[in-house]
């Protein structure tokens, strides 16, 4: 993934100013400085004397993870027989009914690591075809911020969304 945009990027997201960074390239935090279309009046930043012999401890690989909002087409396959069990797998996974049904919704993002176990709970039921969630896109990691914020997408964004598989 080479497009960043500084929308993606959380609100209390600290950002480097440092231009002759040897790692700016690959970092996340130098490359959401490049990419500022807005005017942005106070930002929280990384001073340039992080920077030491042994490299920056700030350093965030700029690396894309896959996202997926909501569940309903993927349990609009599940058998009646297993909807029960695999709900309440589900709902213990998230640590609620009302958590699960922000997720089920797409209220939540679903992390890699969540597709990831939802792709293995699905294979102990027997579906062996990968998760198709209800809406996916590529995104930038970053690191220390947890995926747990509204996502609303619209009409407009739901119509150019493409199948998770």
């Amino acid at each position: 993934m080479t497009d960043f945009k500084y929308s993606d990027a959380p609100t209390d997201w600290t950002v480097c100013l440092r231009t002759d960074c040897p790692r700016g390239s690959e970092c996340l935090r130098r490359k959401m400085v490049e990419v500022m279309t807005e005017r942005v009046v106070c930002q929280s930043c990384i001073m340039p004397t992080a920077y030491t012999d042994e490299g920056c401890a700030q350093f965030a690989e700029a690396r894309p993870i896959r996202v997926a909002w909501g569940m309903k087409r993927m349990l609009r396959h599940v058998s009646p027989w297993h909807f029960g069990p695999m709900k309440q797998e589900l709902e213990d996974y998230f640590g609620s009914h009302s958590t699960y049904y922000r997720y089920r919704n797409g209220l939540y993002p679903i992390g890699p690591k969540q597709q990831a176990w939802i792709a293995d709970l699905l294979r102990r039921y027997g579906y062996d075809d990968a998760p198709v969630f209800d809406h996916c896109e590529t995104t930038c990691f970053f690191p220390g911020i947890i995926l747990k914020e509204k996502k609303d997408y619209g009409l407009e964004r739901y119509r150019k969304a493409h199948e998770c598989h």
